[in-house]
């Protein structure tokens, strides 16, 4: 090892301000760390391009040089107090080439030059921090003067900077590595399962709560989808995950997720996004909220029903028909909205009183009940007006046979022979197939089917 005066240290050190040699002693700290057999295929590679007997690479600090690896022999006679490498600091930015060393006065009476050694020939190209600062030398040494090619010159400092810049690589994954780690013990200390799945639905990133609240090991959901997890929701996640791919913005919704150890559905507040690329991803947190929605479809349940039909009421239709437009957008489904009239109603219960009017809407409630099926939801929507939400509706003609359905039901029901046969029924039917924006949209186009319905004279108005 070859220290450096305390005027040639100053002169080294004094370029470089705290950051740049702190920049410098994390790359020397890399390059003591670096495989053998690395460090042997460069100072082969300097042997070769400068044809010299003997090549080292030295570390290079403000106190001292020090041999990292070499090829050949140098004895104790190289620890001399200023080094040839300790002199090429001094200008590190280029190529230093002693050709004979005997000749030039700032190393001629070395113990290296002038002992054993022997030694005449130098060159050394400098390995640099990014602040400039040499942390290393290439260095190649002979015991006859040579003279090196403007190609082998340039071949050596070539081989100097890509050392530099594999450095540089290197303190680049270093960091990237410690805020994966900050990064993960963030994800992993909350209390949201978060996720990436790439443009196939794969997961390519999931944080340990979402592991802990599946009991899945890594291994067993990366590259994996919903589908191969949770064959019985996957389908749904996956339609839900091709919506929110094609949309610019993050979007949030409340959704059905994987049954919990109990085999009982769970809910997720979930907040999904694209990740811009090519190909693009989707990102994604969510909370369970399963208690949540449990507690809120107790407290809604008291007065989700209509006290005089039974059915379901307003307040139900309109928390449930944002889901059901969502959900069947998202899949690329057909849904049948059905709006209900009683024709001449007002004066009915003018006629005969506000109890036979409520005892007739009782009874085509009772009429819906019959005509629907078990996948359809009816609603009591306001005085005399249903709201039927079929999820199957089938084919227009298909269509059209339920809504005589209705009628016929309801001429059943509500013509009782002291009553008069002026009440009969309009009924709006109108198709969600992605043409409207919001579910409000939707049933301002069943009321005005239902109006048009009225405006023909009763019966059934279909908008296809």
């Amino acid at each position: 090892m070859a220290h450096f005066s305390a005027s040639l240290f100053q002169t080294f050190i004094k370029p470089y301000g705290r950051v740049q040699q702190e920049e410098a002693r994390a790359r020397i700290q890399l390059l003591l760390g670096s495989p053998k057999e690395v460090l042997d295929q460069v100072v082969s590679m300097v042997r070769v391009i400068t044809g010299a007997s003997i090549s080292s690479i030295n570390i290079v600090n403000p106190e001292s040089v020090k041999v990292l690896c070499q090829t050949g022999q140098l004895d104790d006679a190289y620890s001399h107090e200023q080094s040839f490498c300790g002199f090429a600091v001094l200008d590190p930015d280029v190529v230093t080439v002693v050709e004979d060393a005997s000749k030039d006065m700032r190393f001629a009476k070395h113990a290296i030059v002038t002992g054993n050694e022997h030694i005449r020939f130098y060159a050394g190209a400098h390995v640099l921090a990014p602040g400039g600062m040499p942390v290393a030398t290439l260095c190649a040494y002979d015991t006859v003067p040579r003279t090196l090619s403007n190609e082998q010159v340039a071949a050596l400092g070539f081989l100097a900077r890509s050392i530099s810049q594999r450095l540089e690589l290197r303190t680049y994954n270093q960091k990237l590595e410690a805020e994966k780690r900050k990064f993960e013990a963030f994800m992993d200390s909350g209390p949201t399962i978060a996720f990436i799945k790439d443009h196939e639905g794969r997961y390519t990133y999931a944080n340990r709560m979402l592991l802990d609240t599946f009991h899945l090991e890594a291994d067993e959901i990366l590259g994996k989808r919903d589908i191969d997890l949770w064959p019985e929701v996957g389908d749904q996640l996956a339609a839900h995950d091709r919506w929110i791919m094609s949309q610019s913005d993050p979007v949030e919704v409340t959704e059905e997720g994987p049954p919990d150890d109990q085999g009982k559905t769970t809910w997720w507040q979930s907040y999904k996004f694209p990740i811009p690329g090519v190909p693009a991803q989707l990102g994604g947190v969510a909370l369970n909220v399963t208690a949540l929605h449990a507690n809120r479809e107790n407290s809604f349940r008291p007065s989700a029903a209509d006290l005089l039909t039974g059915l379901p009421n307003k307040q139900t239709l309109l928390r449930e028909l944002p889901g059901i437009f969502e959900r069947k957008q998202q899949a690329g489904e057909r849904f049948a909205l059905v709006h209900l009239d009683i024709d001449r109603f007002r004066p009915f219960t003018e006629k005969y009183g506000e109890a036979a009017g409520d005892a007739m809407k009782c009874r085509f409630a009772d009429s819906i009940r019959r005509a629907v099926s078990e996948a359809d939801r009816p609603y009591h929507l306001r005085c005399d007006e249903f709201i039927v939400i079929m999820e199957a509706p089938g084919s227009e003609d298909e269509l059209r046979q339920r809504c005589e359905q209705f009628l016929f039901e309801a001429r059943k029901t509500l013509l009782l022979p002291s009553e008069s046969s002026d009440v009969t029924i309009s009924i709006g039917v109108v198709i969600s197939d992605g043409r409207d924006d919001s579910p409000e949209a939707l049933m301002a186009r069943a009321d005005q089917a239902r109006k048009n319905a009225k405006r023909q004279g009763s019966g059934c108005f279909l908008e296809i």
